[in-house]
């Protein structure tokens, strides 16, 4: 489905109390058959099994990923946890339930043959809404039998699947607040480049957003979202490195988008494959977690390209937008920002932007020397722990307490 079907079926199911749509709007993006069967597959033999940690606190922290599969994504969870230090903590498990299959082959058919879906789309987004919802209204049920004791509840991103449920249901009592967390760096996204991204601000429903830095309120406020909803405390993810003093060796290291951005990478990579042969350099790949190496590495200059994850080798880095920037900023690396058709706004920064191998020369012959400081405190206001904390539990409390 495209960024309008979604936004119109969101707005629909906003007139009934609880919005099935919102949740399982990000997966309603991708036309991936692989994705549609996982859907279908939980639904009909998964059943919600939901675990709340009382620590008698009266905040909630959520986190839906499984531990390991994103350590970047971990990180900033442990580091919430350690600033807020007493929290009580949610969930979200499923176990095998094959008991089950008739009930939910039942209702999935049911759904599919006398929903209004069938007028207006295709057999696989029918698939997947009815399979989704399925999986929706389990967990739903779920959540309404546990009695909610916390003022407030801390989502890792409120904009996802169980997180997007639990923050629908735990509003319903208005007296609760529900805050949630800036994970990667977010960008407004002009017309007709819509994807699954922008629902980290169109479907942001948490009272407010705890972001990183003053750019980041600048975008989100592009997207509709109210300021007062938008509260500047410093990024948890952490972006230092020890940097040594680079000596011009020759090498250079390419950093790969998620892949959302997959058309991006390629374009990338060929042109490091020209950039290596013309300033006769070796580079490496910096791989996003969720990238596939062996399949990126089969386009890259084998005589030029070598097996690295040291930062420190490289003379210069080339980037197109990834919150990676941050840590290049923060330890002003020299960078490259490859410019194209689907670059946002936030990561144009002139003198190192290049769309091909000509402009690149160009901007590498400068050699401009900036320091990126101030820069980067525009990304992220503090990532000084002590500051950290001040930050994140006086905004916790006023909150909570308001």
């Amino acid at each position: 489905m495209n960024y309008d079907e979604v936004q119109e079926l969101k707005f629909k199911h906003d007139i009934f109390e609880f919005n099935y749509i919102k949740p399982m709007a990000i997966r309603l993006y991708s036309k991936k058959t692989k994705l549609l069967l996982k859907c279908f597959i939980q639904a009909m033999l998964f059943e919600p099994d939901i675990i709340c940690k009382d620590n008698h606190s009266d905040v909630l922290i959520s986190y839906a990923f499984k531990f390991g599969i994103r350590k970047d994504y971990d990180s900033i969870i442990l580091k919430l946890k350690s600033i807020v230090n007493n929290y009580n903590e949610i969930f979200f498990l499923y176990k095998l339930n094959i008991f089950k299959i008739p009930v939910n082959l039942y209702i999935f058919f049911k759904n599919f043959m006398f929903t209004d879906l069938k007028k207006r789309m295709s057999i696989k987004d029918r698939m997947k809404i009815i399979s989704l919802g399925i999986t929706i209204h389990k967990i739903k049920e779920t959540l309404e039998k546990i009695n909610f004791k916390e003022k407030l509840l801390i989502s890792f991103c409120d904009a996802h699947f169980e997180e997007n449920i639990l923050t629908q249901i735990f509003k319903k009592d208005c007296t609760r607040k529900a805050i949630t967390l800036q994970h990667g760096q977010y960008r407004f996204m002009e017309n007709g480049s819509e994807d699954e991204n922008t629902e980290a601000y169109m479907n942001f429903i948490s009272d407010y957003i705890f972001v990183w830095g003053e750019k980041t309120k600048n975008e989100l406020i592009r997207g509709s979202v109210d300021s007062e909803r938008i509260v500047i405390v410093g990024a948890l993810k952490d972006f230092k490195r020890d940097k040594k003093e680079i000596i011009k060796n020759n090498i250079f290291c390419l950093i790969l988008d998620g892949e959302t951005n997959k058309n991006s990478n390629l374009s990338m990579i060929k042109l490091s494959n020209i950039i290596s042969k013309k300033l006769n350099k070796k580079y490496f790949i910096r791989f996003h977690p969720m990238n596939k190496k062996t399949y990126y590495e089969s386009y890259v200059l084998k005589d030029n390209y070598i097996n690295s994850n040291d930062s420190n080798q490289a003379e210069f880095f080339i980037l197109h937008k990834t919150s990676v920037l941050l840590e290049m900023l923060r330890n002003n690396y020299k960078i490259f920002i490859y410019n194209d058709e689907s670059q946002d706004d936030i990561f144009k920064i002139d003198d190192i932007l290049f769309s091909n191998y000509e402009e690149f020369q160009e901007c590498y012959d400068k050699d401009i020397g900036f320091n990126y400081v101030e820069l980067y405190k525009s990304f992220n206001i503090e990532d000084s722990l002590v500051e950290l904390e001040i930050n994140y539990n006086s905004s916790i409390r006023k909150i909570m307490y308001k």
